[in-house]
């Protein structure tokens, strides 16, 4: 989630899509669907135009971006059924119930811890 209304929270909405394609991924290696929501879509006063939020999502592995509003509710059911109409076509063709070797996990895979996350 970001603000509409403030550029400097899409940074941070990349650091965290970073922070979780680091940390978990699917069986194939993939980054798990995430959809961005692009909050505050009832105010006035957006700054970041649709086509830098296109651009945005592609770049950093995100399905899409759905305009929404905490204060409204609106685009909320849109984001989860997006959000669930992209997980069933990625993993469709994906066996979450064999593992490929024994020493890998099924379903979604944590990667190992590193030092640096200590810290946070």
């Amino acid at each position: 989630v970001f603000d509409l209304t403030r550029l400097s929270t899409l940074e941070s909405a990349r650091k965290w899509r970073q922070d979780i394609n680091e940390k978990v991924v699917l069986p194939d290696g993939e980054p798990i669907p995430m959809i961005l929501l692009a909050n505050k879509s009832d105010v006035a006063d957006v700054q970041i135009p649709k086509e830098k939020l296109d651009a945005f999502v592609q770049d950093h592995q995100f399905l899409g971006w759905v305009a929404t509003s905490a204060a409204t509710g609106s685009g909320i059911e849109e984001a989860f059924g997006s959000l669930v109409d992209g997980i069933v076509t990625i993993t469709k063709d994906m066996d979450f119930n064999t593992p490929k070797s024994p020493d890998s996990s099924m379903g979604v895979k944590l990667k190992p811890r590193t030092p640096k996350d200590k810290d946070r």
